[in-house]
């Protein structure tokens, strides 16, 4: 899942309960207004660029990604495990798919079994 489309899942329905920073969330229903199915999943297209123009990347990234270097997964990971997270679902959207997951597995994951 995109960013962008991340945030087009906050704002679907409502966007009550889903404790999105009340200074952030007329720019996550902007989303989902201004969302181009389209664009759903274009590498920087349309939709990348909304998030862009309103400052939303940063806060999507710290809410819907596990990213940054090994130990900041393992943080994130651990922080997430604290807060009731029990299973995690990686989309691995990098050309190199089997290098990419030999990596985490070695870097991240063999320290956290």
């Amino acid at each position: 899942m995109s960013l962008a489309s991340g945030a087009k899942h906050l704002a679907r329905v409502t966007t009550k309960g889903k404790q999105i920073p009340p200074e952030l969330e007329p720019a996550i229903r902007e989303v989902m207004g201004r969302y181009r199915f389209d664009q759903h999943q274009v590498p920087g297209g349309a939709n990348v660029r909304l998030i862009e123009e309103l400052g939303l990347v940063d806060y999507l990234a710290e809410r819907m990604t596990l990213s940054g270097t090994p130990d900041d997964c393992k943080a994130r990971i651990a922080r997430a495990r604290k807060a009731g997270a029990h299973q995690f679902c990686i989309l691995v959207a990098f050309v190199d798919k089997i290098g990419f997951l030999r990596r985490w597995s070695e870097s991240v994951m063999a320290s956290l079994i």
